[in-house]
């Protein structure tokens, strides 16, 4: 009886702390547009002033100004405002780190989402990726790749990165390689927790190098 207390105080703790978190996320997610939203119009101001200096500017100086609005024109617009300001975010943070993130989606898709979910879950799942990837040190493996695709009415969400070491598993999820146990590996119970909230399916496979989570939603609903 005493297991059976202490097991559902444990359950409580973590959805206290997992709800927390989530809510924490979505404030992130609010500051996250706005400044997009500034970067964007900033970007948008240097693109014109170019074209209106024309060639009354030095060379190097115009190329300087090109690299510095380049994150603008590569920014991936997917048609979900939530996953386009996080792809944005991830996007630079994975520039300044080496790491090549691909994505092959239509934000369309996700509509049935709210935003906020649709930001935890691809946020904490990139997250997850570029902490595994940065470890990595030949450049060839330094490479996360995102699909999301939709089949026969079901919503197929891929995410595959590679990874070094072992990984151990715990109730079908990956155990946190971090020292302090008690306040990581919150990242994939909390997408467990969005994807059993819209009905669906996620499964985690880790094999020969090559980290692969799948999640299936039941599309529309």
């Amino acid at each position: 009886l005493q297991c059976e207390f202490a097991k559902k105080e444990n359950e409580q703790r973590n959805n206290a702390v997992l709800k927390q978190m989530l809510h924490q996320q979505k404030e992130q997610m609010e500051i996250s547009k706005q400044n997009i939203e500034l970067i964007n119009i900033k970007c948008h101001d240097i693109k014109n002033h170019i074209s209106m200096l024309g060639s009354r500017i030095p060379k190097d100086e115009v190329e300087e100004l090109e690299r510095a609005v380049e994150i603008y024109d590569t920014a991936q617009k997917t048609g979900n405002e939530a996953l386009d300001v996080l792809l944005m975010e991830k996007q630079m943070q994975c520039r300044n780190r080496g790491i090549r993130l691909d994505c092959v989606i239509r934000g369309e898709s996700l509509s049935f989402m709210r935003q906020a979910d649709v930001y935890a879950l691809f946020g904490n799942a990139i997250d997850n990726a570029i902490e595994a990837v940065d470890k990595l040190s030949d450049e060839n493996y330094r490479h996360i790749r995102i699909k999301v695709r939709e089949d026969k009415g079901m919503l197929v969400i891929h995410f595959e990165n590679n990874y070094s070491g072992m990984l151990d598993f715990q109730e079908g999820l990956p155990k946190t390689t971090k020292q302090d146990k008690r306040y990581h590996g919150f990242g994939m119970k909390s997408i467990r927790m969005i994807t059993d909230k819209y009905k669906g399916y996620m499964s985690v496979k880790a094999d020969d190098g090559l980290f692969t989570l799948n999640i299936i939603l039941p599309a529309g609903k």
